[in-house]
């Protein structure tokens, strides 16, 4: 998730950096610098709230008061359907709480015109029953749905992002995209 802001520039803007600084009631501040009146602050939780303060700095490196702390919630993911033609390529974004996921279907994908859902999972996931030795849930997780009953024809692109929370631990190497097979009530690698 993502914030913007834009503010109107101090009375002595030659050599003056603008200092933001955030943070969620749990953590601890970041701080974001910019010689510009416009900043975009990306890779924040979704769903969270966020607290936010900014301060010029002078070119001695004296940084003014800060006028006021605001705040902000950043929204919840929400599912995002998009109708797929079987002669276009479509991309299919969506935020996360991990982050951004985008799934990239080809022409030829489905012989028809099908809607695809990608929504996130806010639930708990099953538990890592598999076959393949040691595997672990990170959390990190998408359901991807059709309005009907199609045949996937074509091979699509899976892009997910995560944060270095949600992999603790991990060999970074060896992360795997799995899928939950109901039938068999097991995580299988794609």
């Amino acid at each position: 998730s993502s914030v913007v802001f834009s503010w109107s520039a101090n009375t002595n803007p030659s050599g003056t950096t603008y200092k933001l600084s955030y943070w969620q009631v749990t953590g601890s501040t970041s701080v974001a610098e910019t010689t510009n009146t416009a900043y975009t602050l990306s890779g924040l939780r979704v769903g969270s709230t966020y607290f936010f303060y900014l301060q010029a700095k002078n070119g001695d490196g004296r940084l003014t008061d800060s006028a006021a702390v605001i705040s902000t919630v950043t929204k919840q993911p929400v599912p995002v359907t998009v109708p797929v033609s079987p002669t276009v390529e479509q991309t299919i974004s969506n935020a996360l709480v991990s982050g951004d996921v985008q799934v990239v279907i080809p022409p030829g994908a489905f012989a028809d015109n099908v809607n695809v859902t990608v929504s996130p999972i806010t639930s708990s996931l099953p538990s890592p029953n598999s076959p393949v030795a040691q595997m672990r849930a990170t959390g990190v997780a998408m359901e991807i749905t059709l309005d009907r009953s199609a045949t996937l024809l074509q091979e699509v692109t899976l892009v997910m992002s995560y944060r270095e929370e949600d992999v603790i631990g991990a060999n970074k190497k060896k992360l795997v995209c799995a899928r939950y097979d109901d039938s068999r009530g097991t995580w299988v690698s794609l």
